[in-house]
C-alpha cells in the first residue's frame, strides 16, 4: 500500500503570491521574463520575491516545499542577489587560485585566475578529475570510474564490478575504500 504524498501548508502570502502569478497572461509572463517589465498594478511585495529569491530558497521551495519567511524576502536589500553571485564569484576565483597554484590573496582578477585555468583546465571539471583521479592506482581508478559511472554516467553496483574484473567484491571494496581515502587525503598516496 503506497501512502499518499499530502501536499504541506502553503503560508497565506506565498498562496496569495502563487494565485497571482497564475492569473498573469502568457504574454504578461513573456515580458516580465525578456525585459523585466511588470503588469500594471503589480504589488512591490510581488516585485520583491521575484527579484530577490536565490536559487537555494527556491530549490528548498520546489524540492521540499519549506517556503522562506515572506517578509524576510521582501526585506533584503535591493542588490541582494548582485551580492549573492560576488560571493560565489569570489569563491570561485579562489578555488581556481588553488588549482592553478596562485596565492589565494593575489591581486589576479575573477577574469584573469580564469583565464589561466582555463589555460591549465582547457576542458574545465574534467580536466581537473583527471588530475586528481591520477594519483590513484590503474585498479583504483578503474574501480572509482566504474562505481561513480564516470565513463557511461551509471553507477555500478560493487558486485557487477567485481564479477568483470575477476575479483571478489570485497577486494572491490577495499580498493574503494583506499581510493576514496587517498583523494580525501592526497599526504596518503601509498599503495598496497
Amino acid at each position: 500500500m503506497t501512502e499518499e504524498r499530502q501536499p504541506k501548508f502553503v503560508p497565506q502570502e506565498w498562496q496569495e503570491f502563487f494565485n497571482w502569478e497564475a492569473s498573469m497572461t502568457e504574454e504578461e509572463r513573456n515580458t516580465r521574463r525578456k525585459d523585466g517589465r511588470w503588469p500594471e498594478g503589480t504589488p512591490q511585495a510581488y516585485i520583491d520575491l521575484q527579484t530577490k529569491l536565490t536559487a537555494e530558497d527556491k530549490l528548498l521551495m520546489n524540492i521540499f516545499e519549506d517556503y522562506p519567511d515572506f517578509q524576510e524576502i521582501v526585506n533584503r536589500p535591493a542588490d541582494y542577489l548582485a551580492k549573492q553571485d560576488e560571493e560565489r564569484q569570489e569563491r570561485q576565483r579562489v578555488r581556481m587560485a588553488k588549482q592553478v597554484g596562485e596565492a589565494v590573496d593575489t591581486s589576479l582578477s575573477y577574469e584573469e585566475i580564469k583565464a589561466k585555468y582555463n589555460e591549465k583546465y582547457p576542458e574545465g571539471i574534467k580536466d581537473e578529475v583527471k588530475e586528481v583521479l591520477g594519483i590513484l592506482t590503474e585498479r583504483e581508478n578503474l574501480i572509482i570510474h566504474r562505481y561513480f559511472g564516470l565513463f557511461t554516467g551509471r553507477p555500478e553496483e560493487l558486485e557487477v564490478i567485481a564479477q568483470s574484473m575477476n575479483i571478489s567484491p570485497d577486494e572491490v571494496e577495499q580498493s574503494l575504500t583506499r581510493a576514496l581515502e587517498k583523494l580525501r587525503h592526497p599526504s596518503q598516496r601509498h599503495t598496497a
